[in-house]
């Protein structure tokens, strides 16, 4: 059983075989999500493959998904078709820092590997109290990785494109809210142990509206939504808008053991 350790202020968060398990007052606590390393994303995928694991009873990973109705928590469910092909994520950044990307112009090429990819859509965060006990509350982060090298360990060698994510800490299924964002341009470690030189990173709470809704009558249409960030600081005071959309089929919303967020090659952008 692997632990992840996220300091807070009044509380922690451990990831525990993947489940994120909260101690402590959470809820007093604005940020309290344990950032999710493209690495593990892919090693949990890999895993999941290699032994025919699928977090719905009834189906395989392909159409396993979230089912996440209007005030409720989100369900793992099994899904009649695979949408994840029609779904994508659009990410505009203006400011201090210029970067657009829209998953649309990416041929739906799944892998699992470390090198030369993009990680991108919708994954449900599970809050609990413990291993084994219910879900408290989810949170729903909207993200796009740009990967040339992922590393295997904290220390290894790594070279990252763009990194950006909306997340918002308390999802109950289509409606508004208030979200966090982060972004940042690049970030390296070029040796083993060495130093990571990173462009500036782009963070702050409660700085975007996201809308959400259901895209369709039935689960397997998921949802869509739209968000609007229109002022993100980082250290220095320098500021950044993000803007974009997403539609996440019921197969792309993902989670532990999903096949969500999505892999695909980049060989082809």
């Amino acid at each position: 059983m692997q632990f992840k350790p996220h300091k807070m202020l009044f509380a922690s968060v451990l990831m525990v075989s993947g489940v994120v398990v909260s101690a402590g007052c959470t809820d007093d606590v604005e940020q309290d999500r344990a950032d999710r390393e493209p690495s593990a994303i892919i090693r949990d995928q890999q895993a999941s493959k290699a032994d025919g694991y699928s977090r719905c009873s009834g189906c395989g990973s392909d159409l396993c998904g979230m089912a996440c109705a209007a005030g409720k928590l989100c369900i793992p469910t099994c899904m009649a078709e695979d949408g994840r092909a029609t779904s994508f994520v659009r990410f505009a950044v203006t400011g201090a820092e210029a970067w657009t990307f829209d998953t649309r112009g990416v041929p739906f090429t799944p892998v699992f590997r470390f090198d030369n990819i993009i990680i991108w859509g919708t994954e449900v965060w599970e809050f609990r109290s413990d291993v084994g006990q219910p879900v408290l509350r989810n949170g729903f982060d909207i993200r796009f990785d740009d990967i040339d090298h992922a590393a295997l360990t904290a220390s290894q060698p790594f070279k990252k494109g763009a990194s950006i994510s909306v997340y918002i800490r308390d999802f109950k299924g289509p409606g508004t809210y208030r979200a966090e964002a982060s972004f940042t341009r690049s970030e390296t470690r070029p040796l083993a142990g060495g130093a990571v030189t990173a462009s500036p990173r782009y963070a702050q709470p409660n700085v975007c509206s996201v809308v959400v809704s259901a895209a369709g009558s039935k689960k397997e249409d998921g949802l869509r939504g739209t968000f609007e960030c229109p002022t993100v600081k980082s250290a220095s005071g320098a500021a950044i808008g993000i803007t974009g959309e997403f539609l996440s089929k019921g197969t792309a919303i993902g989670g532990i053991g999903m096949n969500a967020p999505l892999i695909v090659a980049k060989e082809n952008l």
